[in-house]
């Protein structure tokens, strides 16, 4: 099994790049680790994360620096020439978001927070397909 959960804060505001029909969001999440350093202070780690299809579209939308959120990710490596040289390169793909400080609105929903993955599209967004190919290799 490939998974990977973060919880954490965006360090900036996401980034869209890629097409109207191949769109992909490029977000940095701060998370802290479980431990203090021998100073007594808590260290994060910075993960680099990359959404695709709806999901990019959701988070590009929505999601702003210091938004608080749940990322359930897969960890893909794959192996590239950069300067000449083979390098193997490690990408963090978010296949849910779940937004953990989003403001209730004035709607009757009653829940606290909301969740969009690939298969689930966010409120008002439009239907993500689930056989859409991914658009990585």
């Amino acid at each position: 099994m490939n998974k990977l959960l973060l919880v954490g804060r965006l360090t900036k505001n996401p980034v869209s790049k890629g097409t109207e029909e191949k769109p992909v969001c490029y977000f940095t999440l701060a998370a802290n680790r479980d431990f203090t350093n021998a100073s007594g202070e808590r260290e994060a780690d910075f993960i680099d994360l990359k959404a695709f299809k709806g999901l990019a579209k959701n988070c590009s939308k929505y999601l702003t620096k210091g938004s608080l959120v749940s990322v359930e990710a897969a960890v893909r490596t794959s192996i590239r020439e950069i300067d000449g040289k083979k390098r193997t390169t490690v990408d963090f793909i978010a296949d849910k978001v779940k937004f953990l400080d989003i403001k209730k609105s004035n709607s009757n929903n009653d829940e606290d927070n909301q969740q969009m993955d690939q298969d689930e599209p966010f409120p008002g967004s439009e239907e993500v397909g689930s056989g859409d190919a991914w658009p990585f290799g």
